[in-house]
Formats: C-alpha cells, sequence, structure tokens
C-alpha cells in the first residue's frame, strides 16, 4: 500500500505543478524502507514461531511497527499541513 500511495501522491504532484507538498513528498519517499523493516521483522516472527527466541522476534516486530506507524503519522501531518496551513491562515479571525 505504500508503493501505491506514493505512485498516486506523484501523480497527484505532477497534476497539480510539482511544487504542492515538496516535504510531504521527501518525508513520504522513506515511508517504504519502514515498510520493508516491518515486513522483515514480520518474517523473523514467522520463522522464530515456537522457538525460544521468538520474544525477540516479538520485540523486534514492535518496535519496527512503532517506528512504522510513527513514520506514517509524520507523513500524513506534513500533507495536511502542505494542504490546509494556507486555509486556515486565510480563513482566520481576528
Amino acid at each position: 500500500m505504500t508503493f501505491v500511495a506514493r505512485q498516486s501522491g506523484e501523480a497527484l504532484q505532477a497534476r497539480l505543478g510539482g511544487q504542492i507538498a515538496q516535504e510531504h513528498a521527501a518525508v513520504g519517499r522513506n515511508l517504504i524502507w519502514f515498510a520493508f523493516a516491518m515486513f522483515l521483522a514480520s518474517v523473523v516472527v514467522a520463522m522464530m514461531r515456537g522457538s525460544q527466541r521468538a520474544t525477540a522476534g516479538a520485540v523486534l516486530a514492535v518496535v519496527a511497527g512503532v517506528f512504522v506507524i510513527w513514520w506514517t503519522v509524520r507523513v500524513g501531518h506534513t500533507g495536511a499541513d502542505a494542504l490546509w496551513k494556507g486555509i486556515v491562515a486565510a480563513t482566520n479571525r481576528k
């Protein structure tokens, strides 16, 4: 899904002129690596299932999961900020 989101985001950015949400795009490019780390952690957990080292695999999966969630929230926040910051500023009532 990370790959699909990246492709659709790049298509939208090209359609809007290529300058919209540059920080969001830069942060989003790295999300695939966090997703890949989560995938690898899942493979490790599956391979260690039933062994005495399963706890180490579970800890690895939890740590990878926390980082994936953190980075996904960061990507989403930069995207929302890029879209809504100007709109909110323009409608700021004094």
